[in-house]
């Protein structure tokens, strides 16, 4: 779990990196945005000004979406940042999640579920070959003090295969890799006494 949370903590890095650097374009952007209605408003073209104003708006909403998924800090990050994952991968998603801050689970544990398991799905869809046939669906909550997940995903045909022991074998080469978030998965169920069910069709 030490190495997962390493990993994590360079994820989050990475992804506030590329958040640094696009603040950065902003701040260089609404310069000249601001000197644009500046001058607008000075030669009192008022009316310019304001559609201006509106068009900066609108664009800036468009490229930078507001994304809430959930009222937990952490996994909100992770689920906006696997989101746009997804997107640049061209795979349609549903993501259902209503967690709060106080899930009475630790962090590193939560975020490690829901990075292993997003990656493993995204990784899975990207094989398929139509985009049309890549779907992701995510669900989780808290209710009655009890925490539940669900991810769907689609898989190409002969990827994967279940064992009679319920383990998954697949087709991927370096098995040695493969496998790895899947026992940090168990390793999660273990540890807070719960349930899995892994089901393929």
């Amino acid at each position: 779990m030490e190495t997962e949370s390493y990993r994590l903590q360079h994820d989050y890095y990475v992804a506030l990196e590329d958040h640094q650097t696009e603040v950065q374009k902003l701040q260089h952007d609404m310069k000249h945005h601001i000197q644009m209605m500046e001058y607008l408003v000075d030669g009192n073209n008022w009316e310019q000004a304001e559609d201006y104003v509106e068009q900066v708006k609108t664009a800036y909403t468009q490229e930078h979406p507001l994304i809430r998924f959930c009222n937990h800090t952490l996994i909100n990050a992770l689920l906006a940042d696997k989101y746009r994952l997804m997107q640049s991968a061209s795979i349609q998603s549903e993501i259902q999640v209503s967690l709060d801050q106080n899930t009475l689970l630790d962090d590193v544990d939560l975020c490690s579920l829901f990075a292993n398991t997003i990656d493993n799905a995204v990784e899975a869809c990207e094989q398929i070959e139509g985009a049309d046939d890549r779907k992701i669906i995510i669900k989780s909550r808290v209710h009655n003090g009890f925490f539940s997940y669900q991810i769907i995903n689609s898989i190409r045909p002969g990827s994967v295969k279940k064992e009679p022991d319920g383990s998954i074998k697949t087709s991927k080469r370096d098995l040695a890799r493969h496998g790895f978030g899947l026992r940090n998965v168990y390793g999660f169920v273990e540890k807070y006494k719960g349930n899995i069910d892994i089901a393929l069709g």
